[in-house]
């Protein structure tokens, strides 16, 4: 991915591929979904309406570092919650997306306890979101979530180098403060706040610091 722009990183994402040059995010993520829907969930799930699989793809895509709801997700696919979590456990299972715990040890019961959604590759997600282009990408209303994204499963990822499954959280309390990411080493926590913008503002630091006094 040397010389690529972030945009163009963010659109192609990672898979092997792409990523040597062996195909184009262009071609290779309309394969892959229409191979993923027409073997891999009809083995697994026994779905009928792949098209209604692939829009309850596409709106965990429109839901990166949301909050995970079911009953929600279920009113607009047109299933029950126990079809959506059912469903979601098959594309955790198929390492397409990631739920991000919230971090709540030893901290007032004020604060969130549903995990926030997250596509383990950018690209995929960006195919979903019918995003076409870097160009797209760079105005399009998701590009802040999805660089977060990629961010959230890099630190994923370096823990699970290092032979280490858990210790990645989020934090956010009932009045919508907020830590984009806690990482949780040998006991201490580092909170890393997560923004795509190109100019520095010390306004950054807020939630940083409520997570520090919390």
């Amino acid at each position: 991915m040397r010389g690529k722009s972030l945009d163009q990183q963010l659109f192609n994402g990672l898979y092997p591929a792409v990523s040597a040059g062996k195909n184009t995010a262009r071609f290779f993520y309309p394969s892959y979904v229409k191979t993923y829907l027409e073997k891999d969930v009809r083995d697994l799930l026994n779905i009928q309406n792949q098209m209604q699989f692939l829009r309850f793809m596409k709106l965990c895509a429109a839901r990166i570092g949301s909050l995970f709801n079911a009953s929600e997700l279920a009113a607009e696919v047109g299933v029950d919650s126990k079809t959506i979590t059912r469903w979601l456990s098959v594309l955790q299972a198929s390492c397409l997306v990631t739920l991000l715990p919230p971090y709540y040890e030893n901290i007032s019961k004020r604060l969130v306890k549903s995990p926030k959604l997250y596509f383990n590759d950018t690209g995929l997600a960006c195919y979903l979101l019918d995003i076409e282009s870097p160009r797209q990408l760079a105005r399009d209303k998701m590009r802040g979530a999805l660089f977060e994204n990629m961010m959230v499963m890099e630190v994923i990822k370096h823990r699970f180098n290092q032979g280490k499954e858990d210790g990645v959280f989020f934090y956010r309390d009932s009045n919508q403060n907020e830590v984009d990411i806690l990482l949780k080493q040998e006991g201490e926590i580092t909170a890393m706040e997560v923004k795509s913008s190109m100019t520095y503002h010390p306004s950054l630091r807020r939630h940083c610091a409520i997570c520090q006094s919390g």
